[in-house]
This record gives structure tokens, sequence and C-alpha cells, in this order.
């Protein structure tokens, strides 16, 4: 596979105004859950595609803080001696052209294309995303329009199943193909273009070439939708999480995709990471500040309760394979049940999977009807002022907005 990085790090979001309760997790009295900054998490998701294996490695990027310029190139360097740096992200449909056309010349027709920074790869083994590449190639002998979602689990898990607001509200024509114990295979007969898959060659060239999209701002493959030809897209979906967002999903409250974070919290960094001095403490009952604290058993965690809480809720077999090399001390608790703790790990995982409360068709129905003349209406310009004023006062009007404008109907 090739590796293609393409990212402007600033510190503001592609969207604004969709995380409004972020605050609560990044401000608490848990310290390991307080926001990094945007390059550490830069470095951080960088340094976790750096245990696959890559045939080339393009890291196209821009900086907000050009002082940080030197350190960028470094890292990224001790993490892949061989990459490609180009300074100055996509911003346009030729300057994507541009990197494709580099692309094309490399005898490899798989590319990993990442077009935001913050989604590690936070899977314990290699195993799910090679079955997935796998099938991927033997469907791409027939039909090359093929992709796999690696990131947003909950969300690409639910597009493809019938009776989950994804799949009713954001991509109602897709419909699963077949499916086994490691993925799901759908077809999405609009195409699917997610900025964080692993893609055939082909279905990259198709995005950015078969349209014009003219002088219009194209950051990364969602922003080309509108002007490329639609063609049916063969979608092969994991069944476990590969890469995680950084922040979690988009929370926009009193809507069918809300998610809360004890189901699927945001990520952080390890303490010690960087310095590969991570330590873990697994099934005790009391939290130890500089430690990554694990106990699935535990009801809440650490932002939510710092005393009684836990960082993470998960088995040792599930901690990130990019981890591993960097931990200095695993500690475990001679006295926990192992057993119930195994049970609490398999509830989780189903959770995160069906996360959303059964609703009836009519409701579907009822909510496209309501959200079209809402989108409809918004494209009226006296009443499009207004709401955009609205928007600029208020974090809520902005996080509704945000989260109907990412539904496609």
């Amino acid at each position: 596979m090739i590796l293609y990085f393409d990212n402007y790090i600033t510190s503001e979001p592609f969207y604004t105004g969709g995380h409004m309760y972020l605050d609560s997790v990044r401000k608490s009295k848990a310290k390991i859950y307080h926001a990094p900054s945007k390059m550490d998490i830069t470095l951080y998701t960088l340094a976790s595609y750096a245990i696959l294996d890559w045939s080339k490695v393009i890291i196209k990027y821009e900086l907000e803080d050009l002082s940080q310029k030197k350190r960028f190139e470094k890292e990224v360097l001790k993490l892949f001696p061989h990459a490609i740096l180009i300074y100055g992200r996509s911003n346009s449909q030729k300057k994507f052209q541009e990197t494709i056309n580099l692309i094309n010349s490399f005898d490899d027709d798989w590319i990993f294309y990442v077009g935001n920074n913050d989604h590690p790869f936070m899977a314990p083994n290699k195993e799910t995303l090679d079955a997935c590449l796998e099938k991927a190639k033997k469907i791409a002998l027939k039909n090359r329009y093929v992709s796999i979602p690696v990131s947003h689990f909950i969300e690409f898990y639910n597009y493809a199943v019938k009776g989950t607001p994804f799949h009713e509200i954001k991509a109602p024509s897709s419909k699963i193909l077949e499916q086994d114990k490691d993925m799901i295979v759908a077809l999405f007969p609009k195409g699917m273009y997610f900025s964080v898959q692993v893609i055939h060659k082909k279905l990259l060239n198709h995005w950015f070439f078969s349209g014009d999209a003219g002088s219009t701002i194209v950051r990364r493959s969602d922003c080309i939708e509108p002007f490329s030809k639609k063609v049916r897209q063969i979608v092969v979906i994991p069944k476990k999480e590969i890469c995680a967002h950084f922040d979690a999903l988009l929370h926009t409250d009193k809507t069918p995709f809300n998610t809360s974070y004890d189901i699927c919290p945001p990520l952080f960094i390890p303490p010690g990471f960087f310095e590969k001095n991570i330590k873990i403490r697994f099934g005790f009952e009391d939290y130890k500040e500089g430690y990554v604290n694990i106990n699935p058993l535990k009801e809440k965690y650490s932002f939510m309760d710092r005393e009684n809480g836990t960082d993470l809720k998960i088995g040792l077999e599930d901690i990130p394979l990019f981890w591993k090399k960097r931990i200095k001390k695993i500690e475990v608790n001679k006295d926990a049940d192992i057993s119930k703790i195994n049970e609490a790990v398999k509830k989780i995982g189903y959770l995160q999977r069906n996360p959303f409360p059964k609703k009836s068709s009519f409701y579907y129905t009822a909510y496209r009807l309501k959200h079209n003349f809402f989108i409809l209406i918004y494209k009226i310009p006296f009443i499009r002022k207004p709401a955009l004023y609205l928007m600029s006062k208020s974090k809520k009007v902005r996080g509704l907005y945000i989260g109907l404008i990412k539904v496609k109907f």
C-alpha cells in the first residue's frame, strides 16, 4: 500500500461547532484526557501508521505554525526514512491531480488515503485490515471502484444495516452484498467519498479526474463529491475498529446520530508515549496519575469521574499495536476477576456496534421530510443570512446546523 497523507495542521477544525460537549472531556479533572497540541496529535497519528508496511509514503502537509516545520520533518523522517515530503497541502482539484499523477507512477494499486491528521491506527493487530484488503483485491479483479473505510467504526459498521440512522437517513440506497466474521461488503450506488479510506488507484483517479470543480476549494475527497461522476462503489466495511477519530464521533444533540462519550470516548496520548515510557495499570480499583488506567468493570471513564473512573475499558489484548514497543511497564491486579472483565469487554463491543435505539420506518421518513424542508428553506437568501448570524453567535445552533448538513438525502 501507498500511504498518502495530505493535511493542513492547524488548531482550527474542518467543521466548527460539531463537538458540543468535548470541553467536558478535555477540561475535566482527568489530565490524561486534556487536549494535546495538534502537532502532537499529528505525530501520534503518523507514529501509528509507521507499524504498517508501505511501498511508498507521501506526506503532503502545511503548517499553521511554520516554526514547527523543522521538528515535524525531523520526526516524520524518523518514522518513514524514505518518505516523500511535499510542503503545501492540496486545496484544489488541480493540486490533488498533481499528487495523483505522482502516485500513478508507482507500481502499487492500493492507497491508504488520509485527508485528516487525527485518525490513528488503534487496532491491536493487522488481521482485520489484512483480511479486508485481501477481499478488496479479489473484488477489484471485476470492479476497481472499491474501498475500505478504516475509521469512524460505529458509523460505517451501521451504514449498510437497515433500521439504523446511518442507513435510513444518510445512505438508504446502500445494501449488503455479503459478509463474514471480518467484514461487511456493501454496495453504495452513488459512491462514498469519506477521506480516511484504503482505495484502489482507479477509484482515486475517478474522484479527482471525472468532473470539473473549477476554482472551488477542494481540501479532501469529501469536497470533490459534488463534481465527481457517480459510480457504483463496493465498500468493504471492517467489523472491528481499525482507526479512530481523536475527538470521537460528531456529537450533535437531539439527532438520531448522537453517540455518547461513554460508548465512544475521545482518544488521548498516553503519558510517556513520545519518550517510550508508557506505564499501564490493569484491573485495579484505584486510579493512579501518570499511568494508563484500564478497567472494563468500571462504570465511568476518568473524564466523568476522576476518582472512581478508568481511562480505558478494553482487554489487555486490545492495547493498540503501535503502543507496544513504547510500553515500559504493565502492572496487572492479581486479584482482578478476569472472567468478569472478559464479559464486560464483550458487552462494550456489542454496544459499540449497536448504539442506536430502534426506530420505526415512519420515524425515519418523517425525519427525512422535516430536514429536507430545513435544507430547502436554508437556500433562500433572506433566511440564510439570519441563520448564519445565529450560527456565529450560538454554539448550539451551529452544532445543529453542522449535524444537518452532514446528512445526505
